[in-house]
Parts: C-alpha cells; structure tokens; sequence
C-alpha cells in the first residue's frame, strides 16, 4: 500500500476532525484551518514543516465543516436547498413514471417492487418479508443503488457508444454526455451516498481513460468521500455511507493486491474465483459494522452472492431494455427472472443455520477488529511487496 498517496491520508484527517467537531464544535476550527493553510503556503520550502502544516489544515477543515453545520444549522432554507428540493421533486417525479411504464406493460405486484428497486432505488414497494430476506442473505447491498448498478448501465454505455470513440480524436465530446448520463442516473434515483461514491470515482475514471492516464483508485475513492462529506458532513454517521465506502475500501486494499500478486491462478479460474474474492472482502470489511448495527452474520453472503449478482445484472440490463423499447417478450422475461430471484432468496433463507443472531458488539470491539484488520493489510502489504523484490 503506498502510504504516500497524500489525498487518502488528507481524508482520513478530514474524518478525524468531523469526528472531533461532532462532540465539541466550535468556530475557532475554521480559523484554525485558515491559519494552517497560510502556515502551508509560506513553508513550501520547508517539506517537513508544510507537511505538518497540511495535516493540521485536512484536520481542522473537517472540524470547521462539522462546526458550521453544527452552529449554524436552522430550519430556514436558502435559495440553493429550494432548488436542490425542486430538482429532486421532478427527478422523483419522472423516476416514477418509468416505474408506471413497467407497470402498463404488465409487471406487476413484487416483480415491479423489485425491479423498481433494482432501477430507481425505489424501495417503498417491497414487502417486509422480501427486505428482511435480502438482508439474512447478506444480499441487502443488491438493493441499495450503488457501483454495481451503475457499472452496468456504464458497461452498456462504453460497449455502444465510448469503446469507439476513445481511440479517435473526437473522444473529449464523448466525455459531456458520460458525464451528463451518470449524473443523470444519480439525479434520477434521488442522490443515494453509495451512487453519488460510484458516480464521482467513475467520473474520474472516465476522465484517465480518454485521457489514457492511470489514476489510483485509492484516490478516487477518497476523492468521493470528500464531496460527499464536504457538502453533508451528517452522512459520516450515515449506515449506508458507512458501509459503502468500507466494502470498496476493503476491495481495493485486500482483493486487488492479491488479485495483482496471484493473476495466474485468478486467469484459470478467473470466472470463479474473481466474484468469490470480491464478495470476500466486502464482506471480510463490512463484518463488523453488520454485527455492531444488525446482530447478525450471514455466513453464506459469499455463496448466494455469486447466484444473486448475476440475476440482478440480468434485470438490471432486462429493466432498461423494457424501458427504451415496450415488448412483451421483455417485460414476461424480467418478470420471469425476478421471479426466479426471489425464488431463490426464499429457498437460501429458508436454510437453517446460515445466518447468526443476536450479537451484539460494543463499539470499542469494533473499533478494535478494525484495528486488527488495518494490521493485517499492511502486513500483507508488505509481504507482497518483499516478495515482488525477491
């Protein structure tokens, strides 16, 4: 892991400080965080003093963020949230005529429920037991908008359209209607925490590509974290905002390396084990946070996942295609598939002895399992790397 990568240490700061802010606020973070960055532009020369400098200022510009939105909180809203509600009003407004075309073309009862979930991050439909039965699956995260539905619809976009562009000079115009497409997607489904995290680190990512330059994901992650927290700091109490950004952490930090390290295997046997790794460390990372907020512990997450994931992409891509062009034979083979999803997630639940509850785990466990893992991928960190020198 290289630790040099300055906008991930920066961040982690910037979560310490709205942390710190969050207990005791106070205006005098924000002079703080004024004072350090003159501190750090006077230094320049100086690398020992501005890197102090600059850890000081990621750190009270987390504590001011958290302050001002803590002492300067009212129930008055500005021009600027008026119109952020209005946007979102007609975006929920449109998102639910979409759900209304499925359903003049015959989907109906769970199926629609589902597959407006799946699409629109459209949840109110779904019956109690469906939810809790995604959720004893460990399989809560496929109806939470998140990378993975937004890395279809991206994967449609760049097999049609970007694939064919990106070699050519005509490429940059490419970029506005990607750009204008994530977004969209992100408006449309009312900004949820772990699509607006996919849409900035894909964001990025589009712009390396055409620009055919590298950008370390560890970055992007952190970058995602950064708007996200800067324009609410709330949502770093947030479950959702919480979870997400630790599976992708963990993804990044445990299975890409190992991924990197052991490629061969992973080539041979790519189809099998690349979702059995990723659905690992996601699970391996969100473990003790379920345990602290849920009491419970899916022990066949890693199983069902590589069953589920491939249905839900399925309606995913079946759900769109209903959309852009109404045929019958579409809409009776998403319902179809749905059907044979929540068949499925029915018959896995009805297991005995998959999933444990009833744990309860104080804060300062988890704290400390969090501990131990950080300890641990550093310790594999390091090991590949003496290995690769060896």
């Amino acid at each position: 892991m290289n630790l040099r990568l300055p906008l991930v240490w920066g961040t982690g700061l910037f979560l310490l400080g709205l942390l710190l802010a969050d207990r005791w606020p106070s205006l005098w973070f924000v002079a703080a965080a004024v004072l350090a960055l003159v501190v750090q532009t006077l230094s320049l020369r100086h690398p020992r003093t501005s890197l102090c400098a600059a850890a000081f200022f990621w750190l009270m510009l987390g504590a001011g963020r958290m302050s001002l939105q803590r002492l300067w909180q009212d129930d008055a809203r500005g021009p600027l949230s008026t119109l952020y509600q209005n946007i979102s009003d007609n975006a929920r407004l449109h998102a639910g005529r979409l759900v209304q075309r499925l359903q003049a073309q015959g989907l109906d009862e769970e199926p629609l429920a589902l597959t407006a979930a799946m699409l629109m991050g459209q949840r109110s439909g779904l019956s109690r037991e469906t939810r809790h039965e995604f959720s004893d699956a460990g399989t809560a995260h496929l109806l939470a908008l998140s990378g993975m539905h937004l890395g279809v619809l991206y994967g449609l976009m760049h097999l049609l359209f970007l694939r064919w562009v990106r070699p050519t000079r005509w490429r940059w115009h490419a970029l506005p209607l990607m750009l204008a497409a994530i977004w969209g997607y992100a408006l449309l489904t009312g900004f949820p925490v772990s699509l607006v995290r996919a849409s900035v680190m894909l964001s990025v990512m589009t712009i390396g590509s055409l620009a055919e330059r590298g950008v370390p994901s560890l970055h992007t992650l952190s970058l995602a974290a950064l708007v996200i927290l800067l324009c609410s700091p709330d949502a770093v109490m947030d479950v959702g905002f919480q979870l997400s950004f630790l599976s992708v952490l963990f993804i990044l930090t445990l299975y890409v390396p190992v991924l990197q390290r052991y490629h061969r295997l992973f080539s041979g046997w790519g189809l099998l084990l690349r979702p059995i790794g990723v659905s690992l460390a996601a699970q391996i990372g969100t473990a003790p946070l379920c345990l602290y907020y849920f009491h419970s512990l899916p022990l066949g997450a890693v199983a069902i996942n590589l069953l589920m994931v491939p249905l839900t992409t399925a309606i995913i891509y079946l759900g769109v295609a209903a959309l852009v062009w109404p045929a019958t034979m579409l809409v009776s083979l998403l319902a179809d598939v749905v059907k044979a999803e929540l068949w499925l997630i029915k018959g896995w639940t009805a297991l005995p002895h998959l999933t444990i509850h009833d744990i309860y785990v104080p804060r300062l466990m988890v704290l400390l399992l969090y501990a131990l893992l950080l300890c641990a991928i550093l310790r594999l960190h390091l090991q590949l790397k003496d290995d690769d020198f060896a």
